[in-house]
């Protein structure tokens, strides 16, 4: 691994923020990228415009990364900030042969879109991290036992997609150092966008689903069901362990809630006193979109409903979007139903597009129902005048 990039060292946190790994380094040459978002290929993944045996375009994330439909390539859920995380373990012995000193080193490795994660502990003092025997320290003294240290490397240029890296990682301080080989595959999000008939951006699938719809009945298609308002959790799996609540609980975020991950049946809401702002924008407290994307307005849903060329499930699939019907998580049982479906919209708490295969609208439903969620690309228009200039209206303000 190349090293000559600069190197990043913070403490670590046990909840991780996407600003603190989604970094977007992009050189000045490729600026003109900054209105298109292109990621690594995967299987089943090929370009609307692009013939189904040519090349995905790359970007520039981590080099040239043409990808091929067939490629093999496993694909990494868009919502995952921690991608294909590999853990090692190493105990070092020295001094007197019958009572030895003993330190055990631990490591943990991953990436991100942008950058190679490694996490170093170690039970004794660390004094250096070095990669391919070259620091990549750039804290003064040494740092405890027991504290996790967190350093992000921006990703080799050389380093593509599918390709297996192999480099050494030694791990410097009290007594001989620990030495790990470190084999890892570089991998990606996996997800393409899409440009709809109202010319706004969309992801080209739903969150969770491994593939852009082929039909709007394709199971690999359908996604997570969330709960409105609700984080990426764990309890918008289809198979998630369902909680029944007494009472709706109070929304504190990494208190460790009880049903954090569950699916909380309740006949209305999962929160005893109703957030509406959990969704609201990419900075939304509980924004289950990758970064840059956020949950649509429910005025951004119907726009999309009008320009269908049918207003039901036959429409919303030949549309750009392929929005297939995934089925309703019954509040009240927690149960699935499959004969129509529904998509989230964020502005109005527990606003929903509805969808089957007869008919469609928007409307609203109880906050604890799980619906699909369909992200779009976050972005302002403005309106330049001379000689003031006038802002046209936020396309993530609703009017519905």
């Amino acid at each position: 691994m190349n090293q000559t990039k600069r190197v990043y060292q913070k403490p670590y946190k046990n909840r991780l923020s996407p600003a603190a790994f989604l970094r977007i380094r992009i050189p000045g040459f490729l600026l003109i990228l900054a209105m298109v978002f292109i990621t690594f290929g995967c299987d089943s993944i090929v370009d609307q415009q692009t013939e189904a045996d040519d090349a995905i375009e790359s970007s520039d994330m981590a080099g040239a990364l043409p990808m091929l439909q067939s490629s093999e390539i496993a694909c990494i859920d868009p919502t995952t900030l921690i991608y294909n995380k590999m853990t090692n373990s190493k105990s070092v012995e020295w001094g007197n042969p019958r009572n030895p000193f003993e330190k055990t080193v631990d490591i943990e490795y991953y990436n991100t879109l942008t950058e190679f994660v490694i996490r170093v502990k170690s039970t004794q003092t660390i004094a250096d991290v070095l990669v391919d025997n070259e620091s990549i320290k750039d804290f003064d003294g040494t740092v405890a036992a027991d504290i996790w240290q967190e350093f992000a490397l921006d990703l080799d240029e050389d380093w593509e997609s599918g390709e297996k890296q192999t480099f050494s990682l030694k791990v410097a301080g009290s007594g001989p150092a620990a030495e790990f080989e470190v084999d890892y595959t570089l991998v990606g999000a996996c997800w393409l966008e899409v440009v709809s008939e109202t010319g706004r951006i969309w992801m080209d699938r739903n969150l969770g689903a491994s593939r852009a719809a082929t039909s709007s009945r394709d199971a690999q298609a359908y996604g997570d069901l969330y709960q409105w308002g609700r984080a990426a959790d764990g309890h918008q799996l289809r198979n998630s362990v369902i909680y029944n609540l007494s009472l709706a609980s109070t929304f504190e975020p990494n208190k460790g809630n009880a049903w954090d991950g569950k699916f909380t049946t309740s006949f209305s809401d999962w929160l005893s006193s109703q957030n509406n702002d959990l969704w609201q924008g990419v900075d939304g407290i509980n924004n289950p979109c990758p970064v840059g994307y956020r949950i649509p307005t429910m005025a951004e849903w119907q726009d999309e409903r009008l320009s269908w060329s049918s207003n039901n499930a036959a429409g919303a699939f030949n549309s750009p979007l392929k929005l297939p019907v995934a089925g309703i998580r019954i509040n009240k049982s927690g149960s699935i139903s499959g004969i129509h479906g529904g998509y989230w919209g964020s502005f109005l708490a527990g606003s929903r597009l509805y969808l089957s295969d007869v008919n469609s609208f928007p409307n609203r439903v109880a906050r604890a129902d799980g619906y699909s969620v369909r992200c779009i690309k976050h972005w302002r228009v403005i309106i330049i005048t001379h000689p003031t200039f006038h802002h046209a209206i936020p396309p993530w303000r609703d009017d519905i």
